[in-house]
């Protein structure tokens, strides 16, 4: 991932609950007219960081939109087990071809303890 946010990044912040299940917004990967955004080899990578550090990284492909053309990017209750309460960066990354690349969204995610 390229960690460079952009002007037109959608800056969202996000608090969950350790060992929970979150998703984040869903990103449209078909345009309105039924084009594919990220083509037929494109990627949609979900980067959770503590500093420069990544520490869990997630890529969803074309493959993996619905019927609407979203991708719902999340993390598990396992994998949100293993993160250590505290404040995280993460982003929405957008891989439309091996030089072309922008983060979608980007923020914060705060992760609490268990309830």
């Amino acid at each position: 991932m390229h960690r460079k946010i952009e002007p037109n990044t959608a800056l969202i912040d996000y608090t969950i609950y350790r060992g929970d299940t979150f998703y984040g917004n869903s990103v449209r990967v078909v345009g309105e007219d039924g084009t594919p955004v990220l083509g037929n080899n494109g990627k949609v990578h979900f980067g959770i960081f503590r500093g420069e550090n990544p520490i869990l990284i997630k890529s969803y492909t074309a493959a993996d939109r619905d019927e609407n053309g979203y991708i719902q990017f999340g993390l598990l209750p396992d994998e949100t087990a293993e993160l250590t309460p505290r404040e995280y960066s993460y982003e929405v990354e957008f891989e439309i071809s091996d030089t072309e690349v922008f983060t979608a969204i980007a923020g914060t995610l705060t992760v609490i303890a268990d309830k």
